[in-house]
């Protein structure tokens, strides 16, 4: 049978190699370990890569890859990352519970309600058994709202669905990264790939938002505990100064940061916009 050509925004296992900087058998390795992805026909053996999870991939190694030290976990640390479905809630409580235990239980209906609005707003990543290990919120707001949560001036449940926006090409839109949460029940190794895993898919994601034309203007997130201060730090978001003692304020725009992420973002959006114009 002739070789398939990849489709496009696709590349070779060859060509792979040559954007990662790896050998064959690393790659091979890195999609053993769930880190990067295979894609085509079942029946055939040869595959293709996806450019954005490849640039998503690089850009993600040069944050979370020296953070552990210690070794490296040999077995598959996570297979899929995705969106979350109504069904995937009493794992993704599960796993704020254990996370978070002073902190209350979720609110169920709140959840359920982002996900009803904006299908995008929770992703799980699931390890190779399909069960979820980490998840990660993701509100699409306007600015005023944003301003009024990060005063705490709006509880998390008076978030209702008519607070959300979606995801749409044309029009300047605003992040808010409400959670990043690896299952804590695991062990650090595991909690480190499965974590690595996470934010190499979330910067997939936001390479395929400018892919789709989709506008992001700024990105918001809060933290008060010293791992997701040390996480936003590592990403290069800048801290700005917090209305809430003890509730670090981190605040990107997008088209002001020299960022590795958010110029491919800048980038692939230009070409979204040279395309539909």
């Amino acid at each position: 049978m002739p070789r398939l050509q990849p489709p496009e925004g696709f590349v070779t296992a060859k060509e792979a190699t040559k954007l990662i900087g790896v050998s064959d058998s690393m790659l091979s390795r890195y999609v053993k370990e769930g880190k990067i992805n295979r894609h085509g026909p079942r029946d055939r053996k040869q595959k293709f890569y996806s450019r954005i999870e490849l640039e998503a991939f690089i850009i993600a190694r040069q944050v979370t890859e020296t953070a552990y030290r210690k070794g490296r976990w040999r077995l598959n640390a996570s297979s899929t990352f995705r969106k979350a479905m109504l069904q995937d809630l009493d794992a993704i409580i599960n796993i704020s519970e254990r996370a978070y235990p002073a902190a209350g239980l979720p609110l169920r209906e709140t959840w359920a309600g982002w996900i009803r609005k904006n299908p995008e707003s929770f992703h799980v990543l699931c390890n190779q058994q399909s069960v979820i290990v980490a998840y990660a919120t993701i509100l699409v707001m306007r600015p005023a709202t944003i301003s009024l949560f990060i005063q705490d001036k709006l509880p998390v449940d008076e978030i209702g669905p008519d607070k959300l926006e979606l995801f749409r090409p044309g029009e300047p839109l605003h992040i808010y990264i409400m959670s990043l949460v690896v299952d804590p029940q695991y062990p650090a190794r595991e909690k480190h790939e499965y974590g690595a895993r996470l934010i190499s898919s979330l910067f997939s994601f936001f390479l395929d938002l400018a892919q789709r034309g989709i506008e992001v203007e700024t990105i918001t997130a809060r933290s008060h505990t010293a791992d997701g201060m040390r996480l936003m730090l590592k990403l290069g978001f800048p801290q700005i100064k917090s209305p809430v003692p003890g509730k670090h304020l981190f605040i990107v725009k997008v088209e002001e940061s020299g960022l590795h992420i958010l110029e491919k973002y800048s980038e692939l959006l230009a070409e979204w916009r040279a395309k539909h114009q």
